[in-house]
């Protein structure tokens, strides 16, 4: 039981793979179809993007998870 992680754990730790792959596929992509950028521009490019992508859905989805699931059950059982 102490293992157990939150819902905004799980969500947040799946958001961030789905937008790191994301950014990733398409780092490789651009780096194969944009002959002239740099390793280090694609980098700084897309992780940029990888954490400002995961800040605000993060955000979106606790709010989200708060408002619709959380105060809900709680005002059920407590």
């Amino acid at each position: 039981m102490g293992n157990q992680k939150s819902l905004s754990f799980v969500v947040a730790l799946w958001t961030a793979i789905a937008i790191a792959l994301s950014m990733g596929i398409y780092a490789v992509l651009q780096y194969f179809l944009v002959p002239n950028v740099t390793l280090s521009e694609l980098l700084l490019n897309h992780l940029w993007h990888v954490l400002v992508l995961g800040s605000v859905i993060y955000l979106f989805l606790w709010l989200i998870l708060k408002n619709v699931l959380l105060r809900p059950l709680q005002q059920i059982y407590l």
